[in-house]
């Protein structure tokens, strides 16, 4: 298998359109918005609190709010996988809008080779 790039056919699923544009979109706003949020109006970790054992996703909203505040080393510090996710994420949103909004050939693995 190989990374190709591939015109979309009539009636072919539009990933960059489904997940790009529309899923990660939303997810970026509503992620923008939450961070505007007080930390003590913040829900707390169910899991934590019950444990006293730090959940995988624990920090995370921590490093979005630095994220979106410019600090990519702070946010990089509090939650490697969230921080990567995030960027990886805006990767993405860029690659998808430009690819709709330009009906460009879009990335796909060719299985054939």
């Amino acid at each position: 298998m190989k990374l190709c790039w591939h015109r979309l056919g009539p009636g072919e699923q539009d990933y960059e359109t489904i997940f790009g544009v529309l899923f990660l979109t939303l997810l970026l706003i509503v992620s923008f918005v939450v961070t505007r949020i007080p930390e003590e109006k913040l829900p707390v970790c169910r899991f934590r609190a019950a444990t006293g054992i730090p959940c995988p996703a624990c920090g995370i909203t921590r490093a979005v709010k630095l994220f979106w505040a410019g600090d990519l080393w702070g946010a990089t510090t509090t939650h490697p996988p969230g921080t990567f996710l995030l960027v990886v994420g805006i990767v993405y949103l860029v690659y998808s809008w430009v690819v709709v909004i330009f009906k460009l050939p879009r990335i796909r693995l060719d299985p054939a080779n």
